[in-house]
């Protein structure tokens, strides 16, 4: 049966395609990589939706070796939910890619690299192993690494991504420690059989816990684990930042609810919210301070992906049904309305070469069907109706009240109207022409651009007509 191999072919697929992309370029002086590229990219969305009509669970084991032996892909409804949307923004930032990097000499790396973070993001999501888990999350950094040093000539790119792969590398190196206490502990690696296994908070347990959460903070950037994303996600490329932003911070939150659950049995996780519900709420509000205060357009884009993903986490955090569908809808309606407001903007960043919000001023008037999207964007990260971002806000404060947590439903109220401050600072002065400057020209978006951006707002609307089955759906337990 073909939805037997669905679940390798999502991680083979853009994997071997990333391999092979640049002899490619090499062999056809780049001349047919732009259609190779988004042609991965579908196929792999098509996996994605196929595996929507799959009514039962999906497993897959490599070798033919079941668990705890071999390692384990397993794909329930909330992945399937998470994979569809992930895979279609890697496919419409494809296409986005394919016309922002069209003069690009070097842009076969760019698509090879997008390719190896969708290969490790869906490994990351499948896995049902902690030993994969760790290798899939070096696969997706590498590729992030090498994305942020795209514009090699420019020091502070490279800087951003030395800066992002050292501080990387310790974290992934602290989460392969725990996986190895959580190993001599128990000799199984299986996240489906350490839940049963794992009924002692003895000292492997703890350690692997801690160093699990700390992994867990950093990969989402929440505060104080936070220093390395405005800068590395700011000096990538537009569609790379899109991406970085959007879906790749979202590792932090697989491995925060894979490694949770494994200890359940033990009594730890009531102490790890207890944690959380007091630093998540400090971080959305450092990071949505830094959002008013920034100049720069693609930073204040970057703090916002920590504010999102600190509200994420106070859903997450409860780990209950209610907090973890909130949360996990959050991430999904942020990852579309981020993924938007990028590209948006990098329409303007991409025609002035600046990304001062001053010098940027009046450019607005250049492309109006650009600066509408990106309002349509904005309006979803700040909770606003009809889009979908309104609802995720409206189920993660009552979830939180339902688990008793005012001060914590208060914050996503005073965050977004910090968050609605900082984005109308950029539409001004995007549409606010000072006396002094010359006329700006009105020009046409490119037909890839104008797809792009009309599916993002519209796929932003749709969900919110949507949303209890997609709840429905992230209610499930896998």
């Amino acid at each position: 049966m073909f939805e037997n191999v669905i679940l390798p072919l999502l991680t083979l697929v853009p994997a071997g395609a990333a391999f092979f992309l640049p002899l490619l370029s090499r062999l056809t002086g780049g001349r047919i990589i732009d259609y190779y590229f988004i042609t991965v990219s579908a196929i792999v969305f098509y996996l994605a939706f196929t595996s929507i009509f799959v009514p039962s669970e999906l497993y897959y084991y490599f070798s033919g070796w079941p668990p705890p032996i071999g390692i384990a892909y397993a794909l329930g409804l909330r992945g399937k939910v998470l994979l569809f949307y992930s895979s279609l923004v890697f496919f419409l930032t494809s296409i986005y890619a394919s016309w922002y990097a069209r003069h690009h000499e070097n842009r076969y790396l760019m698509y090879t690299m997008i390719l190896g973070l969708m290969a490790g993001f869906n490994g990351v999501l499948l896995t049902n192993d902690l030993f994969n888990l760790y290798v899939m999350l070096e696969v997706t950094g590498i590729s992030a690494y090498v994305l942020v040093a795209y514009y090699s000539d420019r020091f502070k790119a490279v800087v951003s991504s030395l800066k992002y792969s050292f501080t990387s590398i310790v974290f992934l190196n602290l989460f392969l420690l725990g996986v190895l206490f959580i190993y001599v502990d128990t000799r199984v690696l299986s996240l489906e059989s350490l839940r049963e296994v794992v009924v002692e908070a003895d000292f492997y347990v703890s350690i692997s816990l801690a160093l699990f959460l700390w992994t867990s903070l950093f990969l989402s950037a929440i505060f104080p684990n936070h220093f390395w994303l405005p800068d590395a996600h700011a000096d990538a490329p537009t569609p790379v930042s899109a991406l970085l932003s959007g879906i790749i911070v979202m590792n932090g939150a697989l491995v925060f609810l894979k490694t949770t659950e494994i200890f359940d049995n033990v009594g730890l996780t009531s102490i790890v919210s207890n944690i959380l519900s007091y630093l998540l709420p400090f971080s959305a509000l450092y990071a949505g301070f830094m959002m008013a205060t920034s100049n720069d357009v693609k930073r204040i884009l970057a703090y916002s992906t920590i504010v999102n993903t600190s509200l994420a986490f106070m859903g997450l955090s409860l780990l209950d049904e209610n907090g973890v569908s909130a949360g996990m809808f959050h991430l999904v309606t942020h990852m579309l309305g981020k993924a938007l407001v990028f590209l948006s903007i990098g329409v303007y960043v991409h025609e002035a070469k600046t990304r001062n919000i001053y010098a940027l001023e009046g450019y607005g008037r250049m492309y109006p069907l650009a600066l509408l999207t990106f309002m349509a964007g904005a309006l979803s990260l700040t909770g606003l109706p009809p889009f979908a971002g309104f609802f995720s806000k409206l189920y993660l404060y009552q979830a939180l009240l339902l688990a008793g947590k005012p001060f914590q439903a208060l914050i996503i109220i005073v965050i977004s109207a910090v968050s609605l401050y900082a984005y109308m600072r950029i539409i001004e002065h995007l549409w606010h022409i000072p006396v002094h400057e010359h006329f700006i020209p009105r020009k046409s978006l490119s037909p890839k651009t104008t797809t792009v951006l009309l599916s993002l707002t519209t796929l932003l609307i749709v969900l919110g007509l949507i949303v209890e089955t997609i709840i429905n759906a992230l209610r499930s337990i896998s």
